[in-house]
């Protein structure tokens, strides 16, 4: 039987990045770990998870959770560097 823990093993974010899929998408986490999987393959991935994990902090510090943001604005740091460039998808021209 296939765990939970090995879904998110198999996909290409890191759990706390499917943490932030979840909560931000409203998922369960075997479905953001599919989601952070698919959203990877794509050239705009990485501005995507980064933007996710970014509207995370922001929603964290909004309700008073200063930790958490933090955690998550160190999480944002390793994103940019695990996921460099990309294309992001909502500035392309028209």
């Amino acid at each position: 039987m296939i765990t939970l823990h090995d879904c998110v093993g198999l996909c290409d974010a890191f759990p706390e990045e499917v943490d932030v899929v979840a909560s931000h998408e409203g998922l369960s986490l075997i479905v953001a770990a599919e989601k952070a999987h698919h959203v990877l393959q794509t050239q705009w991935g990485g501005p995507a998870l980064r933007q996710m994990i970014q509207d995370e902090a922001h929603r964290a510090r909004r309700a008073g959770r200063h930790e958490r943001a933090r955690d998550l604005e160190d999480l944002h740091d390793k994103a940019n560097e695990r996921y460099p460039g990309g294309v992001d998808r909502r500035r392309r021209s028209r």
